[in-house]
């Protein structure tokens, strides 16, 4: 019998199951621990399931998709932060999803390979340092350190917190937003960027292991630390080599994050992976930050995303 045939149904009651279950649930989000599954394969499932491309089920999980996140994000501006090498597919599912809960997309920043490319690190030093002449309030970023000030300064460009009264930029962003892209370190899309008070990174998700990735992986989570200084919450949304030993995720678990406002998401490249990131964003936003995605053999599902029963 086909995967389709066999598959097909069960694919759909997921996803209603998912709506059901959401419909259910609304009001103060669940806690970590009931949205946890274990996922056991017998080997004749393992034969039988869907590869991770299959089409089917991504078209699935995107048509259900506005069910799913319904307005969840409504009236928050939020801004993408993407690394180096991620897909624009990615990019464009985050995008969707984002919009589809009501969030408001601030900015899409995307960091150039330069800025955390180790050989260019002179470069982005020289850069650091012209970005922070005449700045104000830049109090607290570490200006010895060429990767600290150069992501201090992209933080306070693009990010606030949700004590600003406006997510308009101000004449520091706007200096510091010069700079950066005048320097061609990061590129930003849309004529009006606005500053989220929530941001989500994008990134490739390299395994580490190597001296050039390994170094491309501290330079980031000096960017998502910087982040997390002043935003009120933060995905790092990748995909699963990251969670490797020395990949970005490993990292960032090593790191004295500032405050423990930072999720990570190992499932982005999926369409059940991109409407997981809506919930995952909510539970940081509101002091449930955790690990989400398939953590050490199990799904591990943001708080307020459960199947009935389980």
């Amino acid at each position: 019998m086909s995967w389709l045939r066999r598959h097909v149904w069960v694919l759909l009651a997921i996803c209603v199951a998912l709506a059901g279950g959401l419909a259910l649930g609304a009001g103060p989000l669940q806690g970590v621990e009931d949205d946890t599954a274990a996922v056991v394969e017998s080997g004749d499932d393992k034969a039988s399931r869907a590869p991770a491309d299959d089409p089917f089920r991504e078209s699935v999980l995107m048509a259900a998709s506005q069910l799913l996140v319904g307005a969840r994000l409504q009236g928050v501006f939020v801004t993408l932060v993407v690394l180096p090498e991620v897909d624009d597919k990615i990019v464009d599912g985050v995008t969707t999803v984002i919009e589809q809960a009501g969030g408001a997309l601030a900015a899409t920043v995307r960091v150039d390979g330069d800025f955390t490319d180790p050989g260019s690190k002179t470069y982005v030093d020289s850069v650091a340092i012209s970005s922070a002449k005449g700045v104000r309030d830049v109090s607290g970023i570490p200006s010895d350190d060429t990767y600290g000030l150069i992501s201090g300064l992209l933080a306070r460009a693009y990010v606030t917190d949700g004590n600003s009264s406006t997510p308009a930029f101000d004449e520091v962003a706007t200096k510091i937003d010069s700079e950066l892209q005048g320097a061609k370190l990061v590129t930003v899309d849309g004529d009006q960027p606005r500053r989220g008070s929530l941001v989500v990174v994008l990134t490739f998700g390299d395994h580490g292991e190597d001296d050039l990735s390994g170094a491309a992986n501290l330079i980031e989570t000096k960017l998502i630390t910087a982040l997390a200084d002043t935003a009120d919450g933060i995905l790092v949304a990748t995909t699963p080599g990251a969670s490797s030993p020395g990949g970005l995720l490993a990292e960032l678990a090593d790191a004295e994050l500032p405050n423990r406002n930072v999720s990570s998401l190992n499932v982005i490249d999926s369409a059940a992976g991109q409407v997981a990131s809506v919930y995952a964003l909510l539970a940081t936003a509101t002091g449930q930050a955790g690990d989400f995605g398939v953590i050490d053999g199990s799904v591990v599902l943001p708080p307020g995303l459960s199947v009935p029963g389980q």
